[in-house]
């Protein structure tokens, strides 16, 4: 329960980030910097990493 919880909370706050980071990426003259980069590749990692372990696991039988 605990684990799910983290999970959800990881994939809300880096989704929350994310959106303060890129919202408004693609305004005229809106430079990115690379830790925003940056940020932006680990949280897609974190946020994959978070559903895989909320999706049930179908190799087990």
């Amino acid at each position: 329960m605990m684990k799910q919880f983290s999970d959800i909370l990881l994939i809300v706050g880096f989704a929350a980030v994310d959106g303060l980071f890129f919202h408004d990426l693609f305004k005229p003259g809106e430079v990115t910097s690379v830790p925003q980069i940056l940020t932006g590749m680990l949280s897609l990692i974190v946020i994959y990493k978070s559903f895989k372990s909320l999706m049930p696991d179908r190799t087990k039988k």
